[in-house]
């Protein structure tokens, strides 16, 4: 695991032109440019946390550095800001569509700098009028929900033994990652 912390680190470090794109005024301005196909059925997993400073689960300085790129300046297209009045509708109207822990806090409201430390909440839907492509708001940082979180056998005690990349304090974990993609499964042949 540390192997892959490093190459992780060594590609931001090559790359740093690409952190640039994370941040939310240069994804407005991509979006500006694209236009949805039409016939091609979306569901997004929306993935979101809010950094946490206190003691038992609190986010680390990468993990809080990459959330300040992503969160932006506050200001939000209109386009944008529905797909923030939306995704705040569906988590009132149908909160089963919530997948998070029970060590997870959910987000006080889903607001402009809401991220999952790498993307932007808010910008993670696509269509602010299609209520149907939401297939799920995941309590969980960028790394957790691609499998990269601490990962403890419930059976055995001691330390985790697959430390994640960067720790949001999130507090996602197995029970989450297999519900998440067990909707994503049931997505795929819709």
């Amino acid at each position: 695991m540390a192997r892959d912390v490093i190459a992780f680190l060594a590609e931001v470090a090559f790359h740093r032109e690409l952190i640039a794109d994370l941040r939310p005024a240069n994804m407005e301005k991509l979006r500006a440019t694209l236009t949805p196909e039409p016939g091609i059925a979306l569901t997004c997993f929306v993935t979101g946390t809010e950094l946490r400073a206190r003691r038992g689960r609190p986010s680390d300085s990468f993990f809080t550095d990459m959330y300040g790129l992503a969160k932006g300046d506050g200001n939000a297209s209109p386009a944008v800001d529905g797909c923030r009045r939306l995704l705040q509708d569906l988590m009132k109207r149908q909160p089963d569509l919530v997948i998070r822990s029970d060590h997870s806090r959910m987000p006080g409201a889903i607001h402009v700098e809401l991220n999952d430390g790498v993307v932007n909440t808010i910008r993670q839907v696509v269509d602010p009028d299609d209520r149907s492509q939401v297939g799920g708001f995941v309590v969980a940082d960028h790394a957790d929900v691609l499998g990269h979180y601490d990962r403890q056998d419930s059976l055995i005690e001691g330390t985790a033994y697959n430390a994640g990349l960067f720790h949001s304090g999130a507090g996602f974990g197995d029970d989450e990652f297999f519900k998440l993609y067990r909707r994503v499964a049931e997505a795929i042949p819709r």
